[in-house]
């Protein structure tokens, strides 16, 4: 490890877990959100998608169908 990665390390290491951990999930909320809305305005915008936009944005939902569904299941 170099001299910037470590100082880069040890001043993250100074910032308290609880605000870290806060940071990190405030970013994912965010980026969620944003893929979230912009997925939104693609669906009400179809004539604008092309054949191979609609087969894409098919296959992620379908991918999140079957994660949300697995996890969703009592076991």
């Amino acid at each position: 490890m170099n001299k910037v990665s470590a100082k880069i390390l040890e001043m993250w290491l100074r910032i308290p877990r609880w605000f870290r951990l806060f940071i990190l999930k405030a970013i994912t909320i965010y980026v969620i959100c944003i893929v979230l809305f912009k997925g939104i305005e693609v669906l009400f915008n179809l004539e604008s998608l092309g054949l191979k936009e609609l087969v894409i944005c098919l296959i992620a939902s379908l991918a999140i169908l079957f994660i949300l569904n697995k996890f969703s299941k009592k076991e």
